[in-house]
């Protein structure tokens, strides 16, 4: 099960300040894959890292997955 601290050492986050803000792009990413279907055990720490970081530093108003999440979240649904 990949966790919020996971992702924090993906993106190399070694404090607490924006945890709140990280939770919430964590939250959307999980149930974005979930609801793309991809079952809990195929859920990898890469494709979610991947899937934080495209919103976390995305330009405000334009951000959106990267066409690596999209596809990598295909896959994994259809494994």
């Amino acid at each position: 099960m990949v966790t919020l601290s996971d992702v924090k050492a993906g993106l190399c986050i070694t404090d607490n300040y924006r945890d709140a803000e990280l939770q919430m792009y964590f939250d959307d990413v999980m149930d974005t894959l979930r609801g793309a279907g991809v079952p809990e055990s195929r859920i990898t720490k890469g494709v979610v890292v991947v899937g934080v970081r495209d919103l976390f530093y995305g330009s405000e108003g334009t951000t959106k997955f990267s066409d690596y999440f999209m596809k990598k979240a295909a896959q994994l649904a259809l494994r």
